[in-house]
């Protein structure tokens, strides 16, 4: 039965019709997400995940973690980006935000490749954002290698990790479709937004704000900013889009998802948010969440 799905889901995210509903409320079905897992454990098994160096910066080596489905391929590949506010997860050893899905998605035929990348711990955007495109390239270079379907390339992120993967997939021509799970895309105005929620106690030097968001230094000036920020850096026809957010999110409130949905399909572009009703910021890589499993099959629905 794998190969007929596996043949429906290419079909479904390579060549499906463009997305005409509006955003939907989507509630957790508590009975099927107290059975957290079941989505991988009703599927075939695949390999370990495989380290590779993607990039190297001085003695600063920056790691990724390829997993491979089963057989020859050629594989759709998503470079999946943790988040975590901009902060650099090197030091856990290997990114784990992504590890479920990417296994998950491996089964189903699509390959991953989980990245780390240098944070506001020690460079600027700039090189944050340079480190995803590198990540981006090495895929391109090693396509052979592994046996990549560079015409079926994609990327996904949640929160930092999701602005990322959006900015990136503006930046990216080949890619042809994102993952933002509660990915802050407008950065001028959320930051806007939380310094005038703040009005009188908080700047862009204040410590809670650069908690938040990062140090100033990280993000420079204005146009910077805007340089760094997927609402305003859509290329013509923007890849397809799945947003994923949850309607308790303080972090990066859902309605600044409606708005880059707006804008999205106003450049033409195929886009769908999936609303979760009840859910915080945080909730896709959490077993035990009610809405683990309905957010893993709205991404593989999507997909």
């Amino acid at each position: 039965r794998r190969v007929p799905m596996l043949i429906n889901l290419m079909l479904a995210i390579w060549c499906s019709s463009p997305e005409t509903a509006m955003a939907q409320d989507v509630q957790p079905n508590r009975t099927d997400s107290q059975k957290a897992g079941r989505l991988t454990e009703r599927t075939s098994p695949v390999g370990d995940d495989e380290m590779v160096v993607y990039k190297t910066v001085g003695d600063v080596e920056i790691k990724a973690w390829v997993k491979l489905p089963q057989g020859r391929g050629p594989f759709p590949v998503m470079i999946y980006i943790h988040g975590g506010g901009w902060l650099s997860a090197m030091a856990q050893g290997r990114p784990s935000s992504f590890s479920r899905m990417s296994a998950h998605m491996a089964r189903l035929g699509i390959a991953g490749v989980q990245i780390f990348y240098r944070g506001k711990q020690t460079v600027t955007i700039n090189e944050t954002a340079a480190d995803v495109m590198d990540a981006v390239e090495w895929v391109r270079k090693n396509a052979a290698k592994y046996n990549f379907d560079l015409t079926r390339l994609g990327l996904a992120g949640s929160s930092a990790g999701g602005h990322l993967a959006a900015l990136v997939g503006q930046w990216t021509p080949d890619c042809v479709c994102v993952v933002s799970i509660a990915g802050p895309c407008d950065i001028p105005l959320l930051m806007a937004e939380w310094m005038d929620r703040h009005k009188g106690e908080a700047d862009r030097h204040d410590p809670r704000t650069a908690r938040h968001f990062g140090s100033p230094e990280y993000w420079g000036d204005e146009n910077n900013i805007r340089k760094h920020s997927p609402a305003h850096q859509l290329r013509a026809l923007p890849p397809k889009t799945l947003l994923v957010q949850g309607s308790e999110d303080t972090t990066v409130p859902y309605e600044y998802a409606e708005q880059f949905l707006k804008q999205l399909r106003a450049k033409g572009g195929e886009a769908e948010l999936k609303l979760f009703k009840g859910a915080p910021h945080r909730f896709h890589d959490i077993p035990t969440s009610p809405f683990y499993e309905p957010s893993m099959k709205a991404v593989e629905a999507f997909l």
